[in-house]
């Protein structure tokens, strides 16, 4: 089943107080240092399934210019039933220590690594969920949760939340 992406739209106005100014009408005075954030606007759009949300991700290893081998909803819930996953950020220097000590050992061997990764990440989002929507950016690719993405096509998630400036 595709997932659909739930998007909100923000921007921030400045918070202002009504004030007749004397000369017939209203004018806009800001009160100072309040900024809103509002929901311009909402849209819902489909993103896919997990095959095709796998094909739009940029997974790879570019100092080694290779992209990672891709992986199933079925090695997803393998992981899942046996407790294989992975709390570790993929921005977290722990993850970089692991991976600078792995790189070592050649392309393939990273790729290999590389991949078990993903599927253990996505792995925890499936069995733990998450808090807070995803990120795009303006052209509407994923800039923040991708592993949180894939994990809502292996629960079969009909919406995931996200945000876009």
């Amino acid at each position: 089943m595709p997932v659909r992406l739930r998007v909100r739209h923000d921007y921030a106005r400045r918070d202002c107080s009504r004030h007749s100014g004397g000369g017939g009408g209203d004018v806009a005075l800001p009160l100072e240092g309040r900024l809103i954030r509002e929901p311009m606007r909402k849209e819902t759009r489909s993103f896919g399934t997990f095959d095709q949300i796998l094909a739009r991700l940029r997974f790879g290893l570019p100092e080694f210019n290779v992209g990672i081998e891709p992986f199933t909803v079925q090695d997803v819930q393998a992981a899942v039933a046996a407790n294989q996953v992975d709390d570790r950020a993929h921005q977290s220097p722990e993850l970089q220590a692991a991976y600078d000590a792995e790189r070592s050992k050649g392309a393939d061997h990273v790729k290999a690594w590389m991949r078990e990764y993903h599927i253990r990440r996505t792995a925890y989002f499936v069995t733990n969920g998450w808090a807070g929507p995803l990120t795009l950016d303006a052209a509407g690719w994923i800039r923040d949760g991708a592993h949180r993405l894939l994990a809502a096509a292996v629960r079969g998630d009909e919406f995931v939340d996200c945000s876009q400036p």
